[in-house]
């Protein structure tokens, strides 16, 4: 079976990539990987990149000048190998292009949701409704890393029998938690990971953060990650002077995360928005309880308070009152927490994947 897989600014690290790679051990497969402004892709023997100079923000032309530069090259992807199946892993701009490729050259195509795409991208304007919900309406499957995101795409069109829920899983021999007790220290530890952003909610987490360190003493926030809110928080630190209780600690590779999470007495997540967050699962392989927020498939995850605990994005107060909630507790399950992070593998998501397409190709036939 030979599946194409158009992408945008693919990386090497990134959890799609290595979820090909997995897909990789049961299929043929090529990736047309399109890279923006300065991005320059990877050299890799399935790896196709190709250039667009510039992503203008005006949608109309970023369909456009998407397109053309897919199509530019793909003709000689056709040509050169029989393709059964185009996979994106966005709705939108790749699934934009594989709905049309699909319909010229009659070839079944997978979407798989992660999040913005369905979640976010739809409220921004009418036109990215209209199309997102063309692209859904067409596909032949739906992939969504949560049921939420599946129930959101139905309710845009995407027939339901069409779905399926896949999350992304966690890397297997990384995230894992160790019984042996932790030496025993005065100084308490909350975590975050994740991209400086608006959607991550890290503002009103800081804020949360500052309660926090107001009602109990010896409490150390790190926070994993990088973006272009960093200034505007040390600016809010400085603020509340609390600047001893935080450390930066920047992007960090899965192993040195795992160290992270394993060592912290929770992680905190308080989005505002999000499909399937790998880190929830990732910290609880770890036994590390979660604070989290009651937003896209985080309820999901934290499914009841043996796990953490679910958060109001839109309160300091109450991300503050969950994170001292979990701090005080002593009966936590470590042991259970770690297990219910194991639910979904990498290697398992992969398989799920190939007999997703097994199925396609099956129907295709009849």
């Amino acid at each position: 079976m030979n599946i194409l897989f158009i992408e945008r600014c693919l990386s090497q690290k990134s959890i799609v990539f290595d979820q090909i790679k997995r897909i990789n051990e049961h299929a043929n497969i090529t990736i047309l990987n399109i890279n923006i402004g300065k991005y320059r892709g990877f050299d890799h023997p399935d790896v196709i990149n190709v250039h667009c100079p510039f992503f203008p923000k005006i949608e109309h032309v970023k369909s456009y000048l998407f397109n053309h530069v897919v199509l530019k090259e793909i003709k000689k992807i056709v040509d050169n190998k029989k393709i059964d199946i185009i996979h994106s892993h966005f709705a939108y701009p790749e699934g934009l292009i594989t709905s049309k490729l699909s319909n010229k050259y009659k070839i079944p195509y997978v979407i798989t949701g992660r999040g913005s795409d369905i979640l976010v991208y739809p409220k921004t304007n009418r036109y990215l409704k209209k199309i997102i919900s063309k692209v859904l309406t067409n596909c032949n499957v739906f992939i969504g890393v949560s049921n939420h995101l599946i129930a959101t795409a139905v309710e845009m069109g995407l027939e339901k029998n069409k779905a399926y829920f896949i999350p992304d899983g966690i890397p297997e021999n990384i995230f894992f938690y160790d019984p042996e007790p932790k030496q025993q220290t005065s100084i308490r530890s909350i975590l975050f990971a994740g991209s400086l952003l608006p959607v991550k909610n890290v503002l009103r987490m800081i804020k949360a953060f500052v309660i926090v360190a107001k009602a109990k003493a010896n409490v150390q926030f790190r926070i994993v990650g990088a973006g272009p809110l960093k200034d505007e928080i040390l600016k809010v630190i400085t603020r509340y002077d609390i600047q001893n209780s935080i450390t930066f600690l920047g992007q960090l590779d899965h192993w040195r995360l795992a160290m992270e999470m394993e060592n912290a007495d929770l992680l905190c997540l308080p989005s505002i928005s999000e499909g399937w967050p790998n880190v929830v699962m990732e910290a609880m392989s770890c036994g590390t309880p979660v604070v989290g927020a009651n937003v896209g498939g985080i309820p999901e995850q934290i499914i009841s308070d043996d796990y953490g605990y679910l958060c109001d994005p839109n309160s300091s107060e109450d991300i503050a009152e969950k994170l001292l909630l979990t701090l005080d507790r002593k009966d936590w399950n470590y042991e259970k927490i770690s297990k219910h992070g194991k639910l979904y593998t990498r290697d398992d998501t992969a398989k799920k994947i190939v007999k997703v397409y097994s199925n396609i190709a099956q129907n295709d036939n009849k």
